[in-house]
């Protein structure tokens, strides 16, 4: 079996990653978001991760994969524009669907409830479909946010701090967001640190810079924060970039 990497075309809604197989053998495995793997002139840091660990299980297992991977320009409020098999005002057509497939991998984080019919549908039509990155559909492959804000709590207690801010998805937001924050006073409680309302702050749109920077002023007073998404991180830093004296000296 080749040594296959993965590499995705800037401006291409989709890529196709063989096996190395003999064609007849191999099984082939679509994958789909909710959300566009192109911004402007950048990656999605999130899919490309995710969509490198799937070529690299795919590749052990013998598989060929058709990936999605839709397009939209770079703004500062974030427009959804995913590569879906089905046309719509707001999707790019990609030819990666039942037809030519033999099971589909759907991350479904913010996905539309007419995407989610259609995937819905081919789930009763017989497709074998997984989600991946949420534990509120199945069959599911989801993320153990529990395990893993426990560890970044204990991180940080190991280095002595006990101020330990968070900042969250937009208020009520269910899956990860939700999770996390759950996870978050569950940990503080089991380390009996001092739970603190004024330490927890909500941005206003989960995959917004803007959001982070307005949700980490909020919070000036707090000392150590990790945010739930990755443009939320960036408007962070950004505003932390010019703190007020002795506020931010320590953050991490």
């Amino acid at each position: 079996m080749g040594n296959h990497q993965m590499t995705l075309h800037r401006g291409c809604p989709y890529a196709i990653i063989p096996c190395g197989m003999k064609q007849h053998s191999a099984r082939t495995i679509g994958v789909l978001a909710a959300w566009q793997v192109y911004e402007g002139t950048t990656i999605d840091g999130y899919l490309h991760i995710l969509f490198d660990g799937i070529r690299a299980a795919a590749r052990d297992r013998g598989c060929n994969l058709l990936l999605g991977c839709g397009v939209a320009p770079p703004v500062p409020r974030r427009l959804l524009m995913p590569a879906w098999p089905v046309p719509m005002s707001d999707t790019l057509f990609v030819p990666v669907g039942p037809w030519n497939t033999d099971g589909l991998l759907v991350v479904p984080n913010r996905l539309s409830s007419e995407r989610l019919t259609y995937a819905h549908s081919l789930m009763a039509d017989g497709h074998c479909i997984v989600f991946a990155g949420t534990p509120d559909l199945r069959p599911a492959v989801a993320v153990d946010n529990a395990s893993g804000v426990d560890q970044a709590i204990e991180h940080l207690v190991a280095h002595g701090h006990q101020r330990i801010a968070y900042i969250a998805g937009p208020v009520g937001q269910p899956g990860d967001s939700l999770e996390r924050l759950d996870a978050y006073r569950a940990a503080l409680e089991r380390r009996t640190l001092t739970m603190d309302p004024r330490l927890i702050a909500y941005a206003d749109q989960a995959e917004d810079i803007a959001s982070g920077r307005q949700a980490m002023h909020r919070i000036l007073a707090a000392v150590f924060l990790f945010p739930v998404c990755s443009p939320t991180t960036i408007g962070c830093y950004r505003r932390n970039a010019n703190p007020p004296i002795g506020r931010t000296r320590n953050a991490a």
